[in-house]
């Protein structure tokens, strides 16, 4: 006699939900996951980028994605309004679980959100292919994390690259240890040229100054979720438990980087699993970090393989694959 599975939805496509679909036992639950967006690695984009090139989703392929069974369901749509905080009036009087989303009732045992930050990979990946081709633009890149100092990075091999952060620069580049810190400011500040950097103050937009402005902060969550969602140490939601966040959709103490949200993932999928107790919280583990910084270089962390400094071809997707 065959078991009933529970019903996950997950929201999201990103490394939040990569993370969950790669770990989550499909022998316990059916999963019908929703997103707007097909997954993006922002390393690909950098990869392309650094090419000259447009970046282009079919002409990536990932090798986790040959090993990973996909979602049982999937359904591609823009998520334009979500509530998570009630259960549909007409539902719940039958103890059903639901959320709303675009006004249709979807029903659920589990719900997985990872929906990103406020600005989709997807719009980002536009305005970066826009600027293939271009050369000695004044751009503006607000956000000091990996993605936008690579981004800086390399465009400034033809642009001038004003870069912003809002963190005092004691407290910025956390995702980094104090000496790999030390020498990639170096690098931005003495070696790099066409590099300005600004810590301590928000970006104020002038279109006279610059040409473009790219936001790679990701510290914004996304529209859907400013509602004062609180999460818990087990990412679950406060008020409703069977309710689990995690990645750049959410502000709850953790650093905004792929590793981060894909470990959140992989974390809620082996809770529900049971792979682990349910008393133990998530832990961030750090797997190093790798950096381009243009020039057909790499600065790597934590991993003595690689020599820093050396970029081949493959290096940077290799690791984006296999240390995320």
């Amino acid at each position: 006699m065959s078991v009933e599975k529970n019903r996950v939805v997950l929201l999201g496509d990103g490394f939040f939900a990569r993370g969950f679909l790669h770990h989550i036992n499909y022998n316990k639950f059916f999963v019908t996951q929703i997103y707007k967006d097909s997954f993006i690695n922002p390393q690909d984009i950098m990869y392309s980028l650094q090419r000259g090139k447009k970046y282009e989703q079919s002409s990536f392929l990932h090798i986790r994605d040959f090993f990973t069974k996909g979602p049982n369901k999937k359904i591609q749509m823009d998520i334009k309004t979500l509530d998570l905080k009630l259960n549909s009036s007409e539902l719940s009087v039958k103890s059903v679980k639901s959320v709303k989303i675009n006004n249709d009732d979807i029903k659920y045992d589990h719900l997985v959100v990872g929906l990103g930050s406020y600005k989709s990979l997807g719009e980002w990946k536009n305005q970066i292919n826009n600027l293939i081709g271009k050369k000695w633009m004044k751009i503006a890149i607000v956000g000091m994390g990996p993605t936008g100092i690579e981004l800086g990075s390399i465009l400034s091999k033809n642009n001038y690259i004003d870069m912003y952060d809002i963190l005092p620069k004691e407290k910025s580049l956390t995702f980094l240890s104090t000496s790999y810190k030390n020498l990639l400011l170096d690098r931005l500040n003495n070696q790099q040229k066409n590099i300005t950097t600004t810590f301590g103050q928000p970006y104020v937009s002038s279109s006279q100054i610059h040409d473009t402005v790219i936001f790679c902060g990701g510290s914004r969550p996304n529209q859907l979720i400013e509602q004062n969602i609180k999460v818990n140490q087990f990412l679950e939601m406060v008020e409703k438990k069977e309710i689990h966040l995690g990645g750049d959709c959410i502000n709850a103490g953790y650093i905004k980087t792929a590793q981060v949200a894909y470990q959140q993932g992989a974390y809620v999928a082996k809770r529900l699993n049971g792979d682990i107790p349910l008393d133990k919280p998530f832990e961030y583990s750090p797997n190093g970090s790798l950096i381009n910084i243009g020039d057909k270089k790499v600065i790597i962390e934590g991993h003595k393989i690689v020599p820093n400094g050396v970029y081949p071809d493959f290096i940077s997707r290799l690791y984006s694959v296999f240390c995320i």
